[in-house]
């Protein structure tokens, strides 16, 4: 019996979780509305905190993008100039 609700919960996941996920979308943005009104200086604040988490995210992925050509590049082999296509 449990392995038939979560093969259930796992193949319909994203329709689980539709539903909780707007009304808390739509809560949110109208709390922000809210205090936008009332607390327009918490809310600037608010986004920045937004913006930052957003601009780490960005330079994080651009940091293991580097990362990654980094150790691409350390695969090759240094002392073979010239290396042998393959066909």
């Amino acid at each position: 019996m449990y392995q038939v609700i979560r093969k259930f919960v796992r193949r319909n996941i994203a329709m689980i979780l539709a539903g909780p996920l707007t009304i808390l979308i739509i809560v949110a943005y109208n709390m922000l509305e809210w205090l936008e009104k009332y607390h327009p200086k918490l809310v600037e604040n608010i986004y920045y905190g937004i913006a930052a988490v957003l601009l780490f995210a960005a330079l994080y992925l651009i940091g293991l993008g580097i990362h990654g050509m980094r150790q691409d590049d350390e695969d090759d082999n240094a002392e073979d100039l010239w290396p042998k296509r393959r066909h």
